[in-house]
């Protein structure tokens, strides 16, 4: 079983600044989202639901796999 992920709120700032326009209301729009659904992203840490098909086109737009923008939630937290 893989383990579960969460959102890196520092990771994700990062590769949108890298990427497209680096602005968060054009990382939004590629994700299908809100300008502030998409700004929750990157404030809150710890973010382990959220809609995979938003995600999977933020990261395509982001040019990054979802690995580089997540990171395993601690074991301590895995039952939650």
């Amino acid at each position: 079983m893989s383990a579960r992920r969460q959102i890196n709120p520092q990771l994700l700032r990062a590769a949108r600044e890298k990427a497209g326009d680096g602005t968060k209301s054009a990382a939004a729009a590629a994700a299908k989202m809100t300008w502030q659904g998409y700004s929750q992203w990157e404030k809150q840490p710890g973010r382990t639901y959220f809609d995979w098909n938003s995600f999977r086109s933020l990261c395509d737009y982001l040019g990054v796999k979802p690995e580089d923008i997540t990171d395993e939630v601690p074991e301590t937290q895995q039952a939650m």
